[in-house]
């Protein structure tokens, strides 16, 4: 993500970097008309806060780009004409997780059994509402279950251990 750059840049530098990532659209408040678009995704704390993340993606007032602040009073060509939408992901409700578990094991049971598991660890549903977190425990339900049917005690320490290790592998060559 955007923040993964930025982090090792000072806040010139990561201002110089956006700029070169916008230049390879034209801006429509610069009078040109809009060819593509560019999706940056970035983790919201990585922003002091609301005004910091408007600031530094809007080019801080500078780069005549233009935010999408929906109104009741906008028409659709008046929200489409916006340079620059933010978009937040939300934790996943129970029913989502659920159906991702689905999706990913392949068949109610085994998914029904993966949220028994969940269920059973501390703090592990609250971790199952991020997406990439709930991606990586379906990758260890086939383990924890083995862990279960050899009778190892499930407890966080052990999944956290598995869930770094799975960070570390994801994460290699990153930084």
């Amino acid at each position: 993500g955007l923040d993964e750059k930025m982090v090792h840049m000072d806040p010139k530098g990561a201002r110089d970097f956006l700029r070169v990532l916008w230049s390879i659209l034209p801006i429509s408040a610069r009078g040109q008309v809009k060819s593509g678009k560019i999706i940056f995704a970035c983790r919201s704390h990585f922003f002091k806060d609301m005004h910091h993340q408007y600031s530094l993606l809007l080019g801080e007032g500078r780069e005549g780009m233009r935010s999408h602040e929906p109104t009741r009073n906008r028409t659709n060509s008046q929200q489409s004409s916006s340079d620059y939408r933010l978009y937040s992901m939300l934790p996943f409700n129970q029913q989502q997780i659920r159906s991702y578990l689905i999706a990913s094991l392949g068949d109610s049971k085994r998914a029904d059994n993966a949220m028994a598991i969940i269920g059973s660890i501390h703090d592990l549903r609250d971790l199952a509402e991020r997406p990439v977190l709930l991606a990586q425990i379906a990758q260890l339900v086939s383990d924890l279950e083995q862990m279960i049917s050899e009778g190892v005690p499930l407890n966080a320490a052990r999944l956290y251990e598995r869930i770094v290790a799975l960070w570390f592998g994801r994460d290699d060559g990153k930084h």
